[in-house]
């Protein structure tokens, strides 16, 4: 029975749910460094982001058994993708978040925190109608990861009301503090580049509290490398029990069947004509 092994087939059937949250309000345009290379913050979170979805640098193995999907927000909240197994589609959609514009931004954490939190408890109405289709696929559990640089904009859901949402549904939040390697960052004027004092240190207090009461984690990065690290403790701390692996084959024998045909038609027509017996 010669057969051709075509593909392997991985599929997941049981993983987490994994709302990640990403700020893009103005101040994510200050410089941020991956590997020596230096771009803006948001560019460095969407480069770590595609490496803890599918894996590759700093040690990161990919999720490829869990859901997830990508919200952003400034101001305002935005849904990128809905919780999802594509994930090379997923991380298309994380490339094409842009900072805010002046009349959008804003840092609108509780908001974000609590939209994320729907996204997530409605994944069990979705799993539920594809247990009616016979897919088996099961959530083991459901985190939401959220990095931001800045501190809530006043107005809106309280971070705190909406960690305590989150907890009452059993869910975890990872909070990480987008920071400055230095206190000083540079500027251009009319005069040339100059370095100007950036201000106080960034308040995490809301954020450590939010991953506390949650049972979460929280963690600062200043770099892409420190971004990798944090991403590498998650994996380790949240890990997706198992996927089924199996390979597709196609069938070799018809080729077989009909080389034998031919040789056994060969065989009739030789004996009626050329090896013919004369009595």
């Amino acid at each position: 029975r010669p057969q051709l092994g075509l593909e392997i087939i991985r599929t997941a059937r049981e993983g987490i749910a994994i709302q990640m949250v990403i700020d893009r309000s103005s101040s994510m345009l200050q410089p941020m460094t991956l590997n020596g290379d230096e771009s803006n913050r948001l560019q460095v979170v969407k480069e770590v982001f595609r490496e803890f979805v599918v894996g590759g640098r700093g040690g990161l193995e990919g999720r490829s058994n869990d859901m997830i999907g990508l919200t952003s927000f400034a101001g305002f909240v935005e849904e990128n993708a809905p919780l999802t197994l594509d994930h090379d589609t997923l991380v298309n959609f994380a490339q094409t978040i842009r900072p805010a514009s002046r009349v959008e931004d804003g840092t609108m954490i509780g908001d974000a925190l609590y939209f994320s939190t729907l996204r997530l408890i409605s994944v069990d109405e979705l799993l539920k109608q594809a247990e009616e289709k016979n897919n088996t696929y099961k959530v083991k559990s459901k985190i939401i990861i959220l990095l931001t640089d800045g501190q809530q904009t006043p107005g809106g859901q309280h971070p705190l009301e909406a960690a305590e949402f989150a907890r009452s549904n059993g869910i975890k939040v990872y909070t990480v503090a987008i920071t400055s390697d230095s206190k000083y960052v540079k500027r251009d004027s009319l005069l040339g580049q100059f370095f100007s004092f950036q201000g106080r240190e960034l308040d995490t207090t809301l954020l450590e509290q939010i991953a506390e009461s949650t049972g979460g984690m929280f963690a600062k990065a200043s770099s892409g490398e420190m971004l990798l690290k944090i991403y590498n403790q998650i994996d380790q701390m949240e890990k997706s029990q198992f996927e089924e692996k199996f390979t597709t084959f196609k069938e070799q024998f018809p080729m077989f069947i009909f080389l034998a045909l031919i040789f056994l038609m060969g065989e009739i027509v030789l004996r009626q004509t050329l090896f013919r017996k004369i009595p």
